[in-house]
């Protein structure tokens, strides 16, 4: 019998992905699996709460602006950008997209609030960072 969180109890403390059609790997397994990535989520989730509750009427594809911005970005990655397509590296195009449309848009502003500002260039660069660890990192066999 599988708890709340989806794991058995007898399991050796393996998700099985087939229990159910919702499953995520909890904080250990993405620890161990992604390690440039672990402050990323706690920043995401914070990203897209402050992005998507304001502009919900509007449908953007973050991943796909972040991917474009990022392939302008860094040139020596645009090949390694285009082709990966694996989840770890999506979501981190993902957050990218979504905190450099709300870097621009603060930009933009007449007098924006400046350590706003600073956290949203913080967290791009930070971003653009782990998305070049991730690019480093990851086998041949993982983009396309």
């Amino acid at each position: 019998m599988a708890t709340a969180n989806g794991r058995d109890p007898g399991n050796s403390g393996t998700a099985s992905c087939s229990s159910s059609p919702s499953f995520r790997p909890d904080e250990r397994e993405f620890r161990n699996i992604v390690p440039p990535a672990q402050g990323l989520v706690a920043t995401f989730v914070l990203v897209e709460d402050n992005l998507v509750r304001g502009s919900e009427e509007r449908a953007m594809d973050f991943e796909k602006v972040g991917r474009a911005r990022l392939m302008m970005r860094l040139p020596r990655h645009r090949k390694q950008i285009s082709d990966a397509n694996f989840l770890a590296i999506t979501d981190l195009l993902e957050a990218y997209g979504m905190a450099a449309i709300k870097r621009d848009e603060l930009r933009e502003q007449p007098t924006p609030d400046p350590s706003i500002l600073a956290e949203y260039e913080d967290l791009c660069q930070k971003l653009e960072d782990d998305v070049i660890k991730m690019l480093a990192c990851v086998s041949p066999r993982m983009v396309r």
